[in-house]
Formats: C-alpha cells, structure tokens, sequence
C-alpha cells in the first residue's frame, strides 16, 4: 500500500465516528467532489469520478439512465458554520503558552496562546479550518441508491479494479483553508499557535471565524482554495466483492433498513454478473460481483441507530 494511501485511510479511520461521514484526506476543489457525484478512490487515495448526475451531458456522454427525483442543494452562505479545531479521540492537548513565552524573551503577552496536541495511541489526527464550513446536500438519498443498483453494471466497467468501492456522494462539507495533521506513534506531537479570543471562560477553544495564527512542526499539511477544499463527505461506498463464479442469490441475505422522518431507507446487497473483469497482478479473472452498501454520515431526516434487519425479499 502507499504511503500516501495509508495515511488517508489513518486519518479517516481516527474520524470515523462524526456524523459528517468520510474524513478526507487528499485535497479536493468542492467543485471536483460533490453530491450527486459517483466514483472511487484510485490505489495512490486519489478521487476519480465516474459520473456528476448533476450534469444532464456527462450522463448522456456515458450512456448512463438519469437519476430522477432529486434535489441537488448549491451551497450557500446560508448552509455554514464553523468547525475550528476538531481532535481525534486519541489526543491530548496541553497548553503550553507559559513555557513557550518564557523561551522568547521581551515577546509581547497576551493575544496569543499555544497549545500541545501529542498522540497516546498508535495513531491520531487534527483538523484546523479557517472561516465558515459550507456543506452541500443532494436528498432524498433513496433514488440514488436505486440509480446504483440500476447502473452497476455500466458503473463497474469504468471502475474494473476488483478491489476498488463505489460512492455515491450525498453530502460535502468545505472550507477555504484547512490543515491537517496524522500522529503515528505515541507522544508524537504539534503545536498551533491560538488566537487568544477564541478561548471560552474555561479555556476550551471555541469554533471562529479565523482562530489560529500559526502551527509548528513537519506532520502538518496545509491547503488553501477560493473554490473551498473538501473537509468530508456523506454517502453510500459500495465494496465490491469480486468473485470467478456465476452469480447465485442468497435468499436469506440480511438487508438494513433505516427510518426517519423522512422515510424509509432500505441498505441491500445485490450480485451483478458483469463479464471477464482483469483481475490483480497474481489474481485470477472475475466475471461477477457484490455489492454490499455502507453508509457514511448522517442521513437527512434519518436516525442512523434506528435500524432493522429484514430477510432479503420481504416486503418493507
């Protein structure tokens, strides 16, 4: 695996709880990676779209069904908040201003502060925007859900790798400016120089406009964009599970139902034959796959712990 593939999949990973869904790692323009958007992430963690079903040409181009019934929302001004600093569970923070100004004789007191973050696990990550998080959303989440199953066949002749997953984007969230940080190993540590106003009564950053001023160390990676710089994403990833056999159905497959306000929606496995598909180097060919449905983020209008198994083939 890269290097570079690896540690996306660590940053994710140390986020994987929050409800906005998929940290993302590599930086991508908000107008590269959008709801509405179906793709993969390549094998050096690089996104590569199939097709934007927000443009009516590029389906057609394709020779895809359009997708019907959607809303794909523009985000506005309207649809922000800030984010400021977000830790993953496995991190310390210490403040550290007294000790650094002490080190800088005659250095002005006061407007600033610096805080320590040090890893006390294996593996952990940071998160630092500036300025309002913008989010777009394409809902209701159900037609596309059925635009997969529909399209698999078609989708899956693009994206032929036999161990790559397909998304369907729902939701996006972006910032202008980011910075990130991975912390391998226990007490590796960064430092981020805070604005002073930012800091609540008891000493606990609160999220801002612009809150941080400078950062210290070689694990971060800093990104800046006016289009905005995609912070995570909401969606279904679909893993493929490749096979050299011909397709036979499992009747008693569990599938995964969620409710809401909103409505039902129901997470199904389904098998596909596809045809000869090259398989890795030391792999043998396949010509049928699974696709097992996971949900990423929160759902509009959906309680993700409000769920169900029901046996494939039951009526909903």
């Amino acid at each position: 695996m890269p290097l570079r593939t690896r540690w996306a999949n660590d940053y994710t990973e140390c986020f994987r709880e929050q409800d906005e869904g998929w940290a993302v790692y590599p930086p991508i323009k908000s107008s590269a990676l959008k709801p509405g958007m179906c793709g993969y992430f390549d094998v050096d963690g690089i996104w590569q779209t199939i097709v934007d079903l927000t443009n009516p040409d590029d389906v057609q181009s394709r020779n895809l069904a359009a997708v019907h019934d959607v809303e794909f929302s523009p985000g506005t001004l309207a649809n922000t908040k800030h984010w400021g600093l977000r830790k993953s569970k496995d991190v310390r923070q210490e403040d550290i201003t007294a000790q650094v100004m002490a080190n800088v004789p005659g250095a002005p007191a006061g407007g600033r502060a610096f805080y320590k973050y040090s890893a006390i696990s294996n593996k952990a990550a940071l998160l630092l925007t500036k300025g309002p998080v913008i989010y777009r959303q394409a809902t209701p989440n159900g037609p596309l859900l059925d635009w997969v199953v529909e399209n698999g066949k078609e989708i899956l002749k693009v994206a032929r790798k036999p161990k790559r997953g397909v998304w369907i984007i729902t939701k996006t969230y972006s910032a202008n400016d980011r910075c990130l940080s991975v912390l391998h190993g226990k007490k590796t540590a960064v430092t981020v120089e805070i604005d002073v106003a930012a800091l609540n009564n008891t000493g606990q950053i609160q999220a801002s406009s612009s809150f941080w001023h400078e950062h210290s160390g070689e694990l971060w990676n800093t990104d800046h964009d006016e289009e905005g710089v995609v912070l995570a994403m909401c969606g279904i990833k679909w893993k493929t599970l490749w096979y050299s056999s011909k397709v036979k159905p499992v009747e008693e497959r569990l599938a995964q139902t969620l409710h809401g306000e909103g409505g039902d929606l129901t997470l199904r496995p389904y098998d596909l034959q596809i045809g000869s598909v090259e398989g890795e180097e030391g792999e043998e060919d396949h010509d049928a796959v699974r696709l097992e449905p996971e949900m990423w983020g929160r759902v509009e209008g959906i309680a993700i712990g409000d769920e169900e198994e029901v046996p494939e083939g039951e009526d909903q």
